[in-house]
């Protein structure tokens, strides 16, 4: 039995797809609206595509919880494969400032979606999803104007579940200043890290102001974030919530199961969650040239019924990293149904919205592993020196004429007072110094000496001055030898090896 979609608006198109708002018909007459993301006809056939768009829809189909889009199929449409979705009518958390209390509302579901995709244990398994969502920030929380939180676009994701087929890679997936030091040092992606995601979610929606990322040394992180934290002082319990999320170790910061459970119990100013979100104005999406019309399903498309794969392993669910602020005004469902895609050599693209500066359609990026500077502080103004006050000449005395009788008296001169010395000119202060981190990575057995510090084995983020030469004396089973590394002006990886070499990786 054939079904029919009927094509309503365009939600966003990217490189490798788009999403579009239909109405789904059977011969039976039962009608209802989706949300259609699919692949260009090109790529539906590519298997790398193919099997994580796929992946997706499994996960999605296995997270069931009223915080977390729903999906309710998988199918091919005029040859190309594509997944039914919820629609959602209402706005995402794009440069929101949200009023204290129903930030807190906003953070306490979020929280609840991460700690059950954490925690679920789907029908016939007994091992829990482990899901990380790996991009939780402002622009994927949908809010609708009955006050429902949707966390949206588990296309970075990962988990383990059997049915899986893409393959795991080892590339960094997310947003900079959203991603928890841990990710940047170790390359580690669990549950804390979409906690502390959640916490910088958190200072900007009460703040209204977005946060710079953070420096990856712990100094230099709790001073970089002691600012941002403190336009939470008039709030002190969302302001110590906050505090302990972001907190640089992820074992010093709270479940996400805690995070819900203190969000909710926090007395504070302002209307709650459903009450403001009746005040938003919903999205709205964009005709375009399949608007009104009618495409059948392919006869015999495939359905969501999932073939168990005699595996389990880690999924990762590859989406592009995407610029860090976003507009207001783009379609209704872009961030819940944001279109994921990935090219044959691993790199992840997916559809999302765009910049303020941007065409409000969404568009589809690549990700790679993001390398943000660490923010320069300004130059300290040098004093002009002051003009030195030169004395006044004191004039010469006329020469006496010759006397043709005895000279008369001379009249005694006013005495001139003596000059002032000039002020001394202070030194101009000197330019501060600019530091960038720098993430210095040692092989087993080695340990490293650089800018004072002892180094071990794997990786540490030092501060160092911008622009210089470091020597590097590293010691090893074989002895001793030395290098020296050009620093850069934006955070870099280096790799201290075995070979007796120091390399840029990244």
């Amino acid at each position: 039995m054939a079904r029919r979609f009927r094509f309503l608006d365009r939600l966003g198109q990217g490189a490798f797809g788009e999403v579009h708002l239909a109405e789904l018909t059977t011969d039976e007459d039962f009608s209802q609206t989706v949300a259609v993301k699919w692949l260009h006809a090109q790529y539906s056939n590519d298997p790398e595509l193919a099997g994580r768009l796929r992946d997706e829809a499994r996960l999605l189909g296995l997270l069931q919880h009223p915080n977390i889009v729903r999906v309710s199929g998988l199918t091919r449409i005029d040859g190309r494969l594509a997944v039914l979705m919820e629609p959602i009518t209402g706005r995402d958390l794009t440069q929101a400032h949200v009023p204290p209390r129903a930030t807190a509302d906003i953070v306490a579901s979020v929280a609840d979606a991460l700690d059950a995709a954490w925690e679920t244990i789907p029908p016939g398994r007994s091992e829990p999803l482990r899901v990380v969502h790996r991009d939780i920030k402002p622009s994927n929380i949908m809010v609708t104007r009955h006050g429902l939180v949707k966390v949206m676009d588990f296309g970075v994701a990962r988990a383990t579940f059997e049915s899986r087929e893409a393959q795991t890679r080892s590339q960094q997936y997310g947003t900079a200043r959203y991603m928890a030091p841990e990710r940047w040092i170790d390359g580690i992606a669990e549950a804390p890290s979409d906690v502390f995601s959640l916490g910088i979610t958190l200072v900007e929606l009460a703040s209204g102001a977005p946060v710079a990322r953070p420096r990856l040394s712990r100094e230099g992180f709790e001073a970089d974030l002691a600012g941002p934290l403190e336009s939470l002082a008039e709030w002190p319990e969302l302001q110590s919530l906050a505090a302990d999320m972001v907190a640089f170790s992820p074992d010093d910061r709270p479940s996400a199961a805690e995070v819900g459970r203190r969000a909710a119990e926090l007395e504070l100013p302002g209307p709650g969650l459903r009450a403001w979100a009746a005040t938003i104005e919903p999205m709205t999406g964009a005709p375009d040239a399949l608007t009104g019309t009618v495409v059948a399903e392919d006869t015999g498309a495939d359905t969501f019924a999932i073939e168990p794969v005699a595996q389990t392993a880690p999924l990762t669910l590859a989406r592009p990293a995407e610029p860090e602020v976003r507009p207001r005004n783009r379609a209704v469902f872009v961030g819940l149904f944001a279109l994921v895609a990935l090219g044959a050599v691993g790199v992840a693209t997916t559809l999302m919205p765009t910049e303020p500066t941007a065409d409000p359609v969404p568009t589809t990026r690549t990700e790679v592993p993001v390398v943000v500077p660490d923010p320069e502080p300004a130059p300290a103004p040098v004093p002009e020196p002051e003009p030195v006050q030169q004395p006044e000449p004191v004039a010469a005395p006329a020469p006496a004429p010759e006397p043709s009788e005895p000279p008369p008296r001379p009249e005694p001169r006013p005495v001139r007072p003596a000059p002032t010395p000039p002020a001394p000119v202070p030194d101009p202060e000197p330019e501060p110094e600019v530091r960038v981190t720098t993430i210095f990575e040692v092989d087993p057995g080695l340990s490293a000496r650089v800018a004072g510090r002892e180094l071990g084995a794997g990786r540490t983020a030092v501060d160092v001055p911008a622009g210089d030469v470091l020597p590097v004396e590293v010691r090893g089973p074989d002895g001793t030898f030395g290098c020296s590394i050009l620093v850069g002006q934006v955070t870099e990886i280096w790799q201290i090896r075995t070979d007796r070499r120091c390399v840029k990786t990244g």
